[in-house]
């Protein structure tokens, strides 16, 4: 239960250093849970687990396979280790699960715990929204929060916003089956408490501004809905009322927030947020001016994005540049700011006299012109695109004479490499073609196309925390056939199962498939498994599903 409560909530700091290995407190607590179900299971005179057997073929493929691409990764061996030892330790979680959980009561105390650790990361989340801006002691727990065109993201305690949306999108379906055994239990204020719980949980997962999320969120709820319907026209549902109650109530939300928040309309009618930041810009080719001499220089700009621009409010937009010496690769760190004069909404152009001095020495610069969101972004760090004038600054000192003083007192700082843009889905996919035809059996190695996208798309700089965007194509360039085959076809039994199951099981085992059919959706669009709160979300979720099929008997209790 207390790692179950904790996963949201992983301490960005490690705990602990063992060589190149960090560890948190969420492993920590990982690693008492696992020596406990080792410790529990040898008391217990080291019974088999009851694991299908086809699941137990299929595991030990991938697992072989697994050290086999991780030991042939070409570059990048370490760091594909570390991400073998992170995928092991979920399933070793899986195994621990099946021991610890025994009992529906058992599994209805860890699936509290797993929504109680969501709604606190979900509150915390709801009160950096309100406040607008970041919560300062929020960075224990992430490096920043999630900003998309000024747009702050719900991310609370989680890394991304994208890893909140999906721990709540599998948490949701949880908490729908303890509001339901409350109301079974004639619980009224504890079912009226876990129903106002499950509406922050939805509120939560839409104010990350996660398509995903509100594409789950209303998928979700038309199952209850009709899903209730079907049941209870065919036998006895005692709780039929209840979810449809959460159904409809979540889709009154997610109407309530497309409808007023213009935030979600620019969400649906874009991929990413290169589409924002569009600028097309007219500035002088050269200039001479002499040294600290002041003049205003025209510089026209059209708006070909979809933000408004503006110099007021959270994340002003500012018409700035930089000064950059090529010859020693140094730029100035003070980079001017000139407010916009007025809302510039896309489509339209603003013509701007802005007063530019020239630096206080002499020499040739590149003065790149862009817009800046503050707190934010360049506009061109998102495009890619410059526009540039050539200087020629005329005086008594020179840079080079100059230089030396002005790095050492900060003036004068390294040129900035702005990274390349971050690609849309389909080119981080066509990039992971590429990489898997040069290794098509054996693969890259775990979590390295991270680290080697960029090279093939001809990128020097570029982010190397982006993932494939995709569950299955990530297993397939990772591990190559050898390793993704078993592990695809093994998800494909599971989901089998599920439908085989779920049809006349009881409210647990529609609430577990439920919550990992989330991850079998969202996974078309992201990568989960190797962030600590949403990889031992799933590996639990399996071990809640093979425990509750597999070795469990009785009836469904609610936790008290």
């Amino acid at each position: 239960m207390l790692l179950a409560f904790i996963l949201p909530m992983e301490i960005d700091a490690p705990w602990i250093q063992i060589g190149p290995l960090d560890v948190t407190n969420v492993e920590i607590c990982l690693g008492i849970v696992l020596l406990l179900a080792l410790v529990r299971w040898a008391i217990d005179g080291q019974p088999a687990l009851r694991i299908p057997r086809t699941w137990q073929l299929l595991g030990a493929f991938f697992l072989a396979a697994l050290l086999i691409s991780t030991l042939a990764a070409p570059v990048y061996r370490e760091n594909s280790l570390l991400a073998t030892l992170r995928t092991l330790s979920g399933i070793a979680l899986t195994l621990a699960t099946i021991i610890i959980v025994r009992s529906k009561r058992d599994l209805a105390y860890v699936a509290a715990a797993l929504a109680g650790g969501a709604l606190v990361a979900s509150i915390i989340g709801l009160a950096e929204i309100a406040q607008g801006d970041e919560i300062a002691w929020l960075s224990y727990f992430r490096e920043a929060p999630t900003v998309a065109g000024g747009i702050l993201r719900l991310s609370g305690t989680f890394d991304y916003s994208n890893q909140a949306a999906m721990f709540i999108e599998a948490t949701l379906p949880l908490l729908a089956a303890l509001v339901v055994l409350a109301w079974r239990r004639k619980r009224t204020g504890l079912t009226i408490g876990l129903f106002l719980g499950a509406m922050i949980l939805v509120q939560t997962a839409l104010f990350s501004y996660s398509r995903s999320a509100i594409a789950l969120v209303v998928l979700f709820s038309l199952m209850a809905i009709f899903g209730s319907i079907w049941i209870r026209n065919r036998r006895s549902f005692d709780g039929a009322n209840v979810l449809i109650f959460l159904g409809l109530g979540a889709l009154l939300i997610v109407v309530v927030n497309v409808l007023t928040d213009p935030a979600w309309r620019l969400r649906l009618t874009s991929e990413g947020d290169i589409a924002w930041y569009q600028i097309e810009m007219q500035a002088p080719a050269i200039l001479n001016l002499e040294a600290n001499q002041e003049e205003l220089v025209t510089i026209t700009v059209k708006n070909e994005g979809v933000l408004s621009w503006t110099s007021s409010g959270i994340s002003p937009i500012y018409l700035s540049a930089r000064w950059v010496h090529p010859e020693s690769e140094n730029q100035f760190a003070k980079q001017p700011r000139w407010a916009l004069a007025r809302t510039i909404d896309p489509g339209e152009t603003e013509t701007m006299d802005v007063l530019l001095r020239a630096p206080a020495v002499a020499g040739e610069f590149t003065l790149i012109w862009d817009l800046v969101q503050e707190n934010v972004t360049w506009f061109g760090a998102k495009t890619g695109n410059e526009t540039s004038t050539e200087v020629s600054v005329s005086g008594d000192g020179s840079l080079s004479e100059a230089e030396q003083g002005l790095v050492e007192s900060g003036e004068l700082v390294e040129e900035w490499q702005i990274p390349a843009p971050i690609p849309g889905r389909s080119v981080l996919w066509r990039a992971a073609l590429d990489l898997w035809q040069e290794r098509p059996i054996l693969g890259i190695g775990l979590d390295n196309f991270r680290l080697r996208y960029g090279e093939e798309l001809g990128h020097e700089l570029y982010d190397q925390s982006i993932h494939t965007n995709n569950w299955y194509i990530e297993m397939v360039v990772s591990l190559g056939l050898l390793g993704a085959l078993p592990f695809l076809i093994w998800l494909g039994v599971l989901v089998i199962d599920m439908i085989r199951r779920i049809r006349t099981g009881g409210i647990w085992t529609v609430a577990i498939a439920v919550a990992l059919i989330a991850y079998l959706l969202h996974g078309l669009l992201d990568y989960f498994l190797l962030f600590n709160p949403t990889g031992l979300l799933f590996w639990m979720l399996v071990g809640m599903w093979t425990a509750l099929n597999y070795q469990m008997e009785g009836e469904e209790v609610v936790c008290a």
